[in-house]
């Protein structure tokens, strides 16, 4: 059973200075805090030692956070913060002194964002504060129209197709539809919801063109009425008509999963178990096999297995995993063991993997069995540099953003990127970008792939 023990120490102003986790039976992690005066947090100690301290002006505005060095005896990253008349950040400071500026109307509406990384975008609103318009670093222009309750009805583009939002079902309403997004019209076609009377959608009717051809799928869903499934899904159907069931344990959660096609019903899974907070613990396969996981006090999971596999490579059949962490709850190693439970057979040890952290919580070093990967990284946190199996390569950032130029290695790429910071092509292969900002196609030897997406922003 997960367990956590907090403790609190009343410091002048009442306020939490030492976080206490129980990690697990022979590990304890401990997380201090310190405060100023009036309340303002100025540091955080974390359970290696590690010391994440920050700044205040005289207003109690945080205006510098300074992290711990990536290695002893490094330079510590730096962030800064400035802010206009009204308190609201007016400009940051990243590690490597790239500045990202705003600028904020009267009601705080951000009219304009100036940013290395994305170029300047630029945005208007109505009284309502509502978005109106926005013109990114490419010169795109989009339009936004809203009606009398502030929901949005249309985004309308330079080019391509506009997104329609209709709500409470439009000109052709159905019981249940008032207060609800009902139909959305968008470059890859329509979608329409229709809900039951608790604002559950019981259908999803989703209509697609590409190529010339549109195709319609139709997404079911039904819901529980008593017992422990009330008002849980019960069962979804997809456009194939397979139906995928769903039960449930006294407590609400889903304890089972059957298939059901035109050749009949099989479970998919059974008997499910869960950890005190929540999480699987283990349950049965539609082949009658049990799959079972082991957690920690923390509730970090730390043991599982693989399952079979058609192969003897990395991951031989019957493996079960170990999963190692530090202190930061941060995985250092794999370990495994095979069917015997031995963890020193050749299939077990071909298996294990270790990973190496800098101070800054990042991937330095990748071990797995048979070779080695090490990784550097720039104040920003951009890789700059990995070394494979004795052979290293380097990453090229361009000095004026985080946008990574070039890379010698494995595969010697050189980056390109738009006004908006959308990489463009590397070399190889090309993108484009429709006028939304979303990828629109890629190109590579000659074949394009062309995407589509909804107007939520669903591929």
């Amino acid at each position: 059973m997960r367990e956590r023990n907090l403790y609190r120490a009343i410091s002048a102003a009442a306020l939490l200075t030492l976080s206490t986790q129980v990690l697990a039976q022979t590990q304890v992690s401990t997380t201090q805090y310190a405060y100023d005066t009036v309340g303002n947090l100025t540091q955080i100690t974390d359970p290696r030692g590690l010391v994440t301290t920050l700044t205040y002006d005289a207003l109690g505005r945080r205006t510098q956070v300074q992290g711990p060095p990536a290695a002893p005896g490094g330079a510590a990253p730096v962030t800064l913060f400035n802010y206009d008349g009204q308190d609201r950040v007016r400009q940051v400071t990243d590690p490597r002194s790239l500045v990202t500026a705003y600028t904020v109307d009267g009601l705080g509406n951000t009219t304009q964002q100036q940013s290395p990384d994305t170029g300047t975008t630029n945005a208007t609103y109505d009284v309502a504060g509502n978005l109106t318009r926005r013109t990114d670093a490419r010169g795109k222009i989009t339009r936004y129209r809203y009606d009398a309750v502030n929901r949005m009805t249309h985004a309308v583009f330079a080019s391509g197709t506009p997104i329609a939002f209709t709500y409470d079902g439009g000109k052709h309403p159905e019981p249940n539809d008032i207060g609800h997004l009902t139909h959305i019209s968008d470059e890859s076609g329509q979608t329409r919801w229709r809900f039951n009377g608790f604002g559950n959608v019981v259908r999803k009717t989703q209509s697609t063109t590409a190529n010339g051809e549109t195709k319609k799928q139709v997404v079911a869903y039904a819901y529980g009425t008593s017992g422990s499934s009330t008002g849980h899904v019960t069962s979804m159907t997809y456009p194939s008509n397979s139906v995928i069931g769903y039960s449930y344990d006294a407590g609400g959660r889903i304890a089972g999963l059957t298939l059901t096609t035109v050749h009949g019903s099989v479970a998919l899974l059974s008997n499910i178990q869960y950890q005190p907070f929540g999480k699987p613990a283990g349950w049965t396969w539609g082949n009658g096999t049990a799959y079972t996981r082991s957690f920690d006090l923390s509730g970090r999971l730390t043991q599982f297995p693989l399952g079979a596999t058609s192969g003897t490579g990395a991951t031989p059949n019957g493996l079960s995993r170990t999963v190692n962490y530090d202190a930061a709850s941060r995985i250092t190693a794999y370990t495994h063991a095979d069917t015997s439970g031995s963890t020193g057979s050749s299939t077990a040890t071909a298996a294990n993997q270790t990973f190496g952290y800098d101070d800054q919580d990042r991937l330095i070093s990748y071990l797995p069995a048979n070779s080695s990967q090490n990784y550097s990284y720039d104040a920003n946190g951009n890789r700059t540099g990995q070394t494979i199996g004795g052979a290293s390569y380097t990453q090229t950032v361009d000095p004026a953003s985080n946008r990574q130029t070039a890379s010698t290695g494995p595969t010697p790429i050189k980056n390109s990127y738009d006004a908006a910071g959308n990489q463009t092509g590397d070399g190889s292969t090309t993108y484009s970008y429709s006028d939304r900002g979303r990828l629109a196609s890629v190109t590579k030897n000659g074949i394009t792939t062309s995407y589509l997406y909804n107007g939520l922003g669903n591929r």
